[in-house]
């Protein structure tokens, strides 16, 4: 996939979901860092690099990462980083972003105590 592609399809999941619109912080030739804003406080970092095929992705919240899931093509390594055992590595298959997001907004329920 392209950074373009996947800039694309971030910004269709987003709507789709309706998260906030992901903003790139930060840009190269062939990576982005995203950023969707969800409150003051509390936000969600997607970080894709074209070469390597890598994504990972964090919520964070109040300055920590409490959830994340990473998928590194390359070695073979998906996982994620469980709401309230972000040290912990779980390992999943390989999902696309609009799955990844629709993981975020079931981490955000959680969060916000809608278990």
């Amino acid at each position: 996939m392209t950074l373009e592609e996947l800039s694309q399809r971030l910004v269709e999941g987003c709507r789709k979901l309706d998260l906030p619109e992901p903003i790139a912080v930060r840009r190269g030739f062939s990576f982005a860092k995203f950023e969707l804003m969800i409150a003051p406080e509390t936000s969600i970092e997607v970080y894709f690099n074209e070469e390597t095929q890598s994504l990972t992705s964090a919520l964070i919240d109040e300055g920590k990462r409490v959830f994340g899931i990473d998928d590194y093509p390359e070695g073979g390594v998906s996982h994620v980083h469980p709401l309230g055992r972000v040290d912990d590595h779980v390992r999943i298959s390989p999902m696309q972003i609009e799955e990844i997001l629709e993981q975020y907004v079931e981490a955000l329920r959680r969060l916000r105590g809608g278990e």
